[in-house]
């Protein structure tokens, strides 16, 4: 009677430890997938689109590009006129020091030079002096045109019709009189009396520029309540590619935010604990003595937790692509510390947890499912390092070439086929190479010995 109580606790507390391991792994899951607000599809210029037809369920505009915003905005700059203030006392100011500093004349000059070098003075403060740094920026396109505010008159002036002070320097010896005479003036600093008497009105220009470029329309046209947007199968060229990007952030605008992502995350949790739950529940009918063990059990649930929680953080940092992480060292784990069949069901359950996260799950679930049944069926035995190269190369290959498959399928064009991926398929292999060492380290970790 007690031996049989023990074995009846024994059970239950063994299907409790077990319901609590699938409730940790389904949180952990769920904590770390990507849930964005409004309904976001994922889609992308120059591929079939993935869903069903979607018709519009409301009129909203068709907004334009940044790049094509920016090059109305860079049009519109072209005419902008900055505004400057004339400041009268820089003249007069530099003009009477010149004059206090030379009222017995220049040395080895007539003292009628002096008024000579005051009228050209005031020709070039007259014509406006401005910033050197500011001129050198307006100065590009000789075109431009400032606008210089004197009391409450605004006139438009040609920039090349300034100086910066270092081209009113240069100007002074434009004229004939002054020309020849340079050497003897030079002694004379005749730097130290020209100062930009032009200055810049920031706020004045920055509200002016903003009310020009307020006048660019942000929308190119409008989609009308119960219009056809795309259907299955068609292909997302710009014009379309326009339109869905409108057409979610009008939704991200109209949808009640927290009640989406209750939704998404009602909807994920009770995906993730349905495969989960198929994935214990063939332990249990199929697998029994791996369900026993707590090792066993502590190794499959953490490779199929792992996983996905890597996939969620570099989709949702943008972290380079899920195609370089090395998803088949899972069911090489499983192959060798466990069966193969075991080894699919796992490898199955995980990357179909793991295409939640992922922009294209079709394309995901395939590759990952071919390369996953290369590396399984190529590792009928382990009994030397060599194996895993081999083993890597081969998923490398398969990996490539389904993709490549898939690709021919889709695309219309071979010189539209993306060939970064393969890249990404190489680096894959590569870290498929320290499955042996991480081998070890699972050996001494769980006390397993491999049965391949």
């Amino acid at each position: 009677m007690i031996k049989f109580k023990n074995i009846e606790n024994h059970y239950w507390r063994n299907i409790a430890s077990r319901s609590a391991l699938v409730i940790v792994a389904v949180v952990l899951i769920v904590l770390f997938l990507p849930r964005t607000e409004g309904k976001l599809f994922h889609y992308d210029e120059g591929k079939p689109w993935m869903y069903g037809q979607l018709i519009a369920k409301f009129d909203f505009p068709i907004f334009k590009t940044e790049e094509a915003l920016k090059a109305e905005r860079d049009s519109m700059m072209k005419h902008f006129q900055p505004y400057f203030n004339i400041n009268p006392t820089v003249e007069q100011k530099n003009i009477m020091r010149f004059r206090e500093a030379y009222k017995n004349g220049i040395p080895g000059l007539p003292k009628e030079y002096t008024e000579v070098i005051a009228h050209r003075l005031h020709d070039i403060y007259e014509a406006g002096v401005i910033d050197p740094q500011q001129y050198s920026t307006l100065v590009k396109d000789s075109g431009n045109l400032i606008r210089v505010v004197t009391g409450k008159q605004a006139v438009s002036v040609p920039i090349n019709k300034t100086y910066s002070t270092i081209g009113a320097y240069e100007h002074l010896f434009m004229d004939p009189t002054l020309g020849p005479k340079r050497s003897i003036l030079q002694q004379c600093n005749l730097n130290d009396y020209i100062e930009a008497n032009l200055v810049y009105d920031k706020d004045r220009s920055e509200t002016e520029m903003n009310d020009m470029l307020s006048l660019i329309p942000q929308a190119s046209g409008m989609v009308m309540e119960g219009q056809r947007i795309i259907d299955r199968g068609d292909i997302v060229d710009a014009k379309t590619y326009r339109v869905l990007n409108s057409f979610e952030q009008a939704m991200e605008k109209r949808n009640a935010t927290k009640a989406e992502i209750t939704s998404t995350l009602i909807g994920q949790t009770i995906y993730v604990l349905i495969l989960i739950g198929l994935f214990t529940l063939y332990l249990a009918l199929f697998r029994k003595d791996y369900f026993d063990k707590p090792r066993s059990i502590s190794l499959l649930y953490a490779m199929i937790v792992i996983f996905p929680i890597l996939t969620s953080l570099m989709m949702e940092h943008n972290i380079l692509s899920v195609y370089i992480l090395p998803f088949t060292m899972a069911p090489i784990f499983f192959r060798v510390f466990m069966d193969s069949r075991t080894a699919f069901i796992g490898h199955a359950t995980m990357v179909l947890i793991s295409a939640v996260a992922v922009k294209y799950q079709y394309e995901f679930i395939i590759v990952q499912l071919v390369a996953g049944l290369v590396a399984i069926y190529s590792l009928r035995e382990l009994s030397k390092r060599s194996q895993i190269f081999l083993t890597a190369l081969l998923v490398t290959i398969g990996s490539a070439a389904v993709y490549f498959a898939l690709q021919l399928i889709q695309a219309d064009d071979l010189s539209k086929l993306d060939q970064t991926m393969y890249y990404h398929f190489a680096v894959n292999g590569f870290f498929l190479l320290f499955t042996y060492p991480l081998m070890l380290v699972i050996e001494k970790t769980f006390g397993f010995v491999s049965t391949v």
